[in-house]
């Protein structure tokens, strides 16, 4: 029987559950003597893996002592006498067969399952895996290969890459994941993929899926070149958008490889609509911008964001959380942006102006800007935990915090753009700022609600601090003189400063309202420091109806000496039912002024003096 195998037929189907490997593999042949006649016997063989065409190592063997050969044709279950190793799977594997009293036939046939493991079966259809029991240059080359040797997919014909736990290296390389393809790792600290590629470790096509793993891009770039490690636009275009994409715990690292690298990394670069990320982090550092996540691009729109973690540092010239722009429903989102002494600027979270016919919502999250408490030494520095220039946002439920920053502006929350019919809509909001607005670097301020647009408020908390060394003006809220109406209703106001510079000058204002405005339910309390410096519960330009709330400028030496109230000569108010501490002051023109009741003092007179 020595040499006498003339054909293999081999057709291998895995036998095992879904989440496991394989426990045996089906395999079918023909087997003929010399002369090509189909053999009938019964025949000791010996089965045996290996990783290489001639020689090498045997990675497993069995030994099937009574294998029935009728008219050629053979069908045995490797792994029942000797169980398959799970190292074996993700790699280019060839049989051994050797039949007893001869010496293994030549050449061994190459399994064309190989060098990634089809999972066949009514539940893993259309199934490849991909191990990591190499090194990671030799596990990167293998997942490389898993994509590349997939057939044409479409809808009909979809395909899942299952990468298993363990590091693969790209080098250079960038995967292009196909539509209609899902690439699923065991979790997004078990699954590692990484790259030096530009632009993207990952870049996915429409219709394609990421699940469970985390890519990362540490290549170096410079100018306005961006690196992330998961991309989903088209290829080569990446202001071309796709579509019905999708990433679910996956996470997007993109990293500088030195700390004077330029370009942008954004962790997670989105240009694509009707797509959904859940439960997805992106961290971001280095560069001359970091970002977690940029969704900015011109045709976003539609897209579902659930569960983020996004985190940006160390950028050379600005960190930031997000940049987003379409409409969806944005949900869940913690973004944690460090901002360093030079920064030129920093942003939570920024909504571009791309209007769209359903707008958008961000509700149930939490924005942080973290400084470093040392004075900035570049111009225009400018941080702002949450800024909306589009006017279809709708913001409910969301935390914005800034601690120790400096800066020459400071914002918990901007908002710049509205339309009659779709004004800033923020409720439930949680403001809390505390900063230093640097008067070296140019005119500023340090706000709680920086509004410059029609907008309501309702149902939320601003707390403003300013630390030293302070100059110029803090507000808990602010909105410029214009003629689009502003409604604050039920919303607290606290305004302190610590220790402010040039105390003569320095105003703490609870609200300086421009143009219409209505205010309901609110209170205003303004804390002035040792320093005694000049502050305001509620300053007035333009017309303004202030109902059932409360002002008060709390100073310990004299609780009702200060001006609760004040406004820009030719400014009309009107105050019912309202407390104060402290006065209304000149410039005003009260056109109504009843109920209202000073703390400890009773009922002001009707003329609110």
């Amino acid at each position: 029987m020595r040499n006498k195998l003339l054909l293999i037929l081999i057709l291998l189907l895995p036998c095992g559950l879904y989440a496991a490997a394989p426990n045996t593999l089906s395999y079918q042949g023909n087997l003929a003597n010399a002369s090509g006649q189909p053999i009938t016997a019964t025949l000791n063989i010996t089965f045996r893996l290996f990783d290489v065409a001639s020689g090498g190592t045997v990675l497993w063997s069995e030994t099937q002592p009574a294998v029935s050969v009728d008219g050629g044709n053979l069908a045995v279950e490797l792994g029942l006498v000797t169980p398959l190793p799970t190292a074996i799977w993700g790699r280019q594997l060839y049989l051994g067969i050797q039949i007893a009293g001869d010496s293994e036939m030549t050449p061994r046939p190459r399994l064309t399952a190989a060098p990634f493991a089809l999972r066949a079966g009514s539940t893993m259809a259309r199934t490849v895996v991909v191990s990591a029991d190499r090194g990671e240059l030799e596990n990167g080359d293998a997942l490389l290969a898993a994509i590349a040797a997939l057939p044409s997919t479409t809808a009909a014909n979809p395909w899942t890459v299952e990468v298993d736990a363990g590091s693969y290296n790209l080098d250079n390389n960038m995967l292009l994941l196909p539509s209609h393809v899902t690439l699923r790792g065991r979790g997004m600290d078990a699954t590692r993929i990484s790259s030096t590629a530009f632009p993207a470790t990952i870049l996915m096509a429409s219709n394609s899926h990421l699940q469970g793993l985390t890519a990362r891009n540490n290549g170096l770039v410079s100018g306005n070149n961006g690196a992330y490690g998961i991309g989903a636009h088209a290829f080569g275009d990446p202001i071309g958008p796709v579509s019905g994409v999708s990433l679910t715990q996956v996470r997007g690292e993109s990293i500088a490889p030195t700390h004077i690298d330029g370009g942008s990394r954004p962790a997670i670069y989105l240009c694509a609509t009707d797509s959904f990320l859940r439960q997805v982090e992106a961290i971001s550092s280095g560069g001359a911008f970091s970002m977690g996540l940029r969704a900015d691009c011109q045709a976003s729109d539609g897209n579902m964001y659930d569960g983020l973690q996004l985190r940006a540092s160390g950028g050379g010239l600005g960190q930031r959380g997000a940049y987003l722009s379409g409409g969806g429903l944005w949900s869940n989102i913690t973004a944690i942006v460090g901002m360093s002494g030079d920064t030129v600027s920093a942003y939570g979270i920024r909504v571009f102006d791309i209007p769209r016919p359903n707008g958008a919502v961000l509700r149930n999250s939490s924005l942080v800007i973290e400084g470093s408490s040392q004075p900035s030494t570049v111009v225009n520095s400018v941080a702002e935990t949450l800024r909306i220039d589009a006017a279809d946002v709708i913001v409910r439920d969301v935390s914005v915090i800034i601690v120790d920053v400096n800066a020459q502006n400071i914002a918990g929350i901007r908002t710049t753009a509205s339309s009659p019919d779709k004004p800033a809509d923020l409720h439930g909001v949680d403001v809390e700022v505390r900063g230093a607005q640097q008067g070296s670097l140019g005119p500023g301020a340090v706000y709680g609600l920086r509004l410059q647009n029609q907008a309501r408020v309702s149902h939320s908390r601003i707390s403003v601090r300013c630390v030293p060394p302070s100059d110029n003006q803090c507000f808990g809220v602010h909105r410029i003189n214009t003629n689009l109406p502003l409604e604050l209703d039920q919303i607290a106001v606290d305004v302190s400063s610590d220790d402010p510079v040039n105390p003569g000058i320095h105003k703490s204002v609870g609200a300086e309202l421009g143009g219409e405005v209505r205010v309901y339910g609110s209170t205003f309390r303004v804390l002035r420091s040792p320093d005694n410096e000049a502050a305001l519960a509620l300053d007035i330009n333009g017309t303004s109806r202030v109902y059932q709330s409360t002002l008060i400028v709390d100073s310990v030496s004299n609780p009702n000496g200060n001006c609760a109230v004040s406004g820009t000569g030719g400014s009309v108010a009107e105050f019912l039912n309202n407390t104060f501490q402290g006065n209304v002051c000149s410039g005003l023109l009260a056109s109504t002024c009843a109920g209202n009741t000073r703390r400890g003092s009773g009922f002001l007179a009707s003329t609110c003096p």
